[in-house]
């Protein structure tokens, strides 16, 4: 299974939500990551999705 990319638009928007979620999806037996929400990187302690390695691929 390939991995889902959202539009630009639709990325953009997920990821400047304030409320705290990601998105994940299973492909080949490995779960990736599609999304993280500012909130999300916010309740982590992060302050940008930058110092997330291994979560966002």
């Amino acid at each position: 299974m390939e991995k889902y990319r959202f539009s630009a638009e639709q990325q953009a928007l997920m990821e400047s939500m304030p409320m705290p979620f990601a998105i994940f999806q299973m492909v080949d037996s490995h779960i990736v990551t599609l999304a993280l929400s500012d909130g999300f990187c916010a309740l982590l302690g992060a302050e940008s999705r930058g110092v997330l390695p291994d979560i966002r691929q």
